[in-house]
């Protein structure tokens, strides 16, 4: 019974840690206008 759950339960582990990749990687990101346009780079005078 145990050799059928352990590929569910690796599938789950491995959902799991990328929406928590996920979720971090959102959280971290500023969403600005002019971050989009200039693809994250400093404006130079």
């Amino acid at each position: 019974m145990l050799e059928n759950l352990i590929p569910y339960l690796f599938i789950g582990a491995y959902l799991l840690s990328t929406l928590i990749i996920e979720i971090i990687g959102y959280r971290s990101q500023k969403n600005t206008p002019e971050d989009y346009f200039l693809a994250d780079r400093k404006s130079v005078p």
